[in-house]
């Protein structure tokens, strides 16, 4: 098996394992709670174009985000060095 083929094989099943933890109920500390309820305070007075803008950037976050897992994860399958 080559190396890519190996790393690859990895990822996959990372991924199923980490599938399985996601369909776990994931319960939030009191502090998340907390938090949660903060920020829906701040957020329920935005006009719509606010909230529009708002969810554009979030997503663009969760991409970035996203997406440094993803190379953490690679790097530490070997993928990437």
């Amino acid at each position: 098996m080559l190396e890519s083929e190996f790393a690859w094989a990895n990822y996959c099943k990372y991924l199923l394992v980490f599938g399985g933890i996601m369909n776990t109920p994931v319960q939030l500390s009191l502090e998340q709670q907390f938090n949660v309820r903060a920020f829906s305070e701040q957020v329920k007075d935005l006009s719509r174009e606010q909230a529009q803008d708002f969810l554009v950037d979030l997503y663009r976050q969760m991409m970035i985000k996203e997406t440094m897992y993803k190379g953490f994860l690679m790097q530490q399958l070997g993928v990437i060095s």
